[in-house]
């Protein structure tokens, strides 16, 4: 609101039920396809589907299960080598981070401390030529473990279901690591009780 001015108002919008409906911004609401028999459907029209659909998935684990380590990703520490177990974080934008498999990383050349995050990442794959040149049909969505020399997660309260995060994606932080008299040591961080 600007200073010394009145708040807009909305105008109403009668319904075809006679009740009056106070419309919103188009833009904050979503939108899917409709199909119907003979429809011609387009690349916008499946992207669309497609966007909606991440979408809902997204506000879905953000609301409904909140951010942090679900289950899994423990981390430990023998000599210079970081393992991190399989497991499943979702991020403050509502992606699901699921690692696979075990990932090992040499600490030797790490300064401390370091902080052991989980990101979220896109991948263009399966290229495939189309009349504009090779085009990419498919796109790999993985967790990759990550080594940052900050906190990404600092600043967010709470984990778990009602606390939906800031909405940004970047890394989940797991765990702070320090050297204390040549020995590694690990913290945890935004592991969910039980989890």
């Amino acid at each position: 609101r600007l200073a010394g001015k009145a708040p807009r108002r909305r105008r109403p919008v009668n319904s075809a039920l006679g009740a009056t409906i106070h419309r919103a911004s188009m833009a904050s609401h979503p939108e899917r396809t409709n199909y119907f028999l003979g429809q011609l459907l387009g690349v916008e029209d499946l992207t669309r589907e497609q966007s909606y659909l991440i979408a809902r998935l997204r506000r879905h684990n953000r609301f409904a299960h909140g951010w942090g380590v679900a289950s899994g990703l423990h981390v430990a520490v023998a000599g210079e080598t970081l393992h991190v177990d399989p497991g499943l974080a979702i991020d403050c934008e509502g992606n699901e981070l699921e690692l696979l498999e075990r990932v090992s990383l040499d600490l030797s050349h790490l300064q401390s401390p370091t902080y052991l995050g989980l990101l979220f990442t896109e991948t263009p794959v399966s290229p495939t030529p189309s009349k504009s040149g090779i085009r990419f049909a498919a796109t790999r969505e993985e967790a990759k473990v990550v080594l940052e020399s900050s906190n990404s997660s600092s600043g967010h309260s709470g984990k778990g279901p009602g606390t939906p995060g800031c909405g940004q994606r970047h890394p989940i932080t797991l765990a702070r690591l320090s050297k204390h008299h040549g020995a590694w040591r690990v913290r945890l961080a935004n592991y969910r009780s039980g989890a």
